[in-house]
């Protein structure tokens, strides 16, 4: 994986010893279906990094959105960006 990290497509994500995803991802989820999600996480192919779309749906098809307030993964301001800025009807 050098070759990855040379080139800034490292997507990898280390895990934490000892936390689960229940506390930020899978906030309210049990604790121990967490610890497995957790675990069981895989990066994106490269491929997909690379790969032409044809076309951006977003432009020509209506969409919706919702920005979760409590969310701590990705912070609201930021989705109610990409939302904006897609032209995203935000609920």
């Amino acid at each position: 994986m050098p070759e990855l990290l040379a080139a800034g497509l490292d997507v990898r994500v280390p895990a934490v010893p000892n936390r689960s995803l229940s506390g930020d991802a899978a906030a309210g989820v049990d604790e121990d279906l967490a610890r497995v999600l957790a675990v069981s996480q895989r990066p994106p192919a490269a491929a997909a990094f690379g790969e032409p779309a044809s076309a951006a749906a977003w432009r020509t098809r209506p969409s919706w959105g919702v920005v979760s307030t409590l969310d701590r993964t990705i912070n609201p301001d930021v989705e109610r960006f990409g939302y904006q800025r897609a032209g995203t009807t935000t609920v």
